[in-house]
């Protein structure tokens, strides 16, 4: 029980396009109506050195326009996932949205037509994903004594290290040992290519965190690669950034 789907009906309205806080503080809340200490814990400490070992989707629709600041939605359907290495947020996550007649997203609600469990995955040593939220990667740079994100791109020499060694970092704060292997990611140069961009730049309550969307293969120790499908790949997982779907 690693990953839950919702679908929801969409009405005429409007959300901000800066939506992830909304997301993610309804995964709390959610989790709180269900158990309260186990919502406070992952909210204050995560599950280890910081890591809060949880992703979520951006919100697909069916029909919807982007106008500035702002996403226009109109009647139809739409799709929300979230994924954990941790079962009990996710149990208490599918028993309150099941209790649920709706969720509220900034100050539109959606009706909740489904919430179920995804059947979780087999992965081998070489694997190809498509990202479900943006990847963000970034590397701490220092101005006039402060410490700042310089976000990182496909581009970037450090961009391939940074990446295995994120995953290996959520590794050994999950399970307390080093993973018998390492990972490396190969991204999809033909799209990055025919794309004009991939970088999208997010504000996370005033925070500007600029990331990438991109498929990608991945080749290494399945056990990384699991674990990257469930908690999510890169930084700022539990802020809805680095969910992937696989490719088949």
């Amino acid at each position: 029980m690693l990953r839950v789907e919702i679908a929801f009906e969409t009405p005429n309205g409007v959300i901000p396009i800066n939506y992830n806080y909304y997301l993610s503080s309804l995964i709390y809340s959610l989790v709180a109506s269900v158990d309260k200490e186990l919502a406070s814990s992952i909210h204050e400490k995560g599950f280890g050195k910081g890591f809060k070992f949880f992703t979520f989707s951006q919100l697909f629709f069916r029909n919807f326009r982007v106008e500035g600041e702002r996403i226009k939605i109109f009647e139809g359907v739409g799709w929300w996932y979230v994924s954990s290495v941790v079962e009990e947020l996710i149990e208490c996550l599918f028993s309150s949205l099941s209790r649920r007649k709706d969720i509220k997203i900034a100050n539109t609600s959606f009706k909740i037509s489904e919430v179920r469990i995804l059947p979780p995955k087999h992965f081998g040593s070489r694997e190809r994903f498509r990202m479900l939220s943006p990847l963000a990667l970034s590397v701490p740079v220092k101005k006039n004594k402060k410490l700042y994100h310089n976000y990182l791109t496909p581009y970037d020499p450090e961009f391939t290290r940074r990446f295995s060694e994120n995953l290996v970092r959520k590794y050994k704060a999950l399970y307390g040992k080093t993973p018998s292997g390492d990972v490396k990611i190969i991204p999809d140069w033909d799209y990055i290519k025919s794309r004009k961009r991939i970088t999208k730049l997010l504000n996370y309550k005033g925070v500007k965190i600029k990331a990438s969307i991109f498929p990608f293969e991945i080749a290494g120790d399945p056990g990384l690669i699991k674990l990257g499908y469930e908690a999510g790949f890169g930084e700022f997982n539990s802020m809805g950034f680095g969910m992937v779907k696989p490719v088949d």
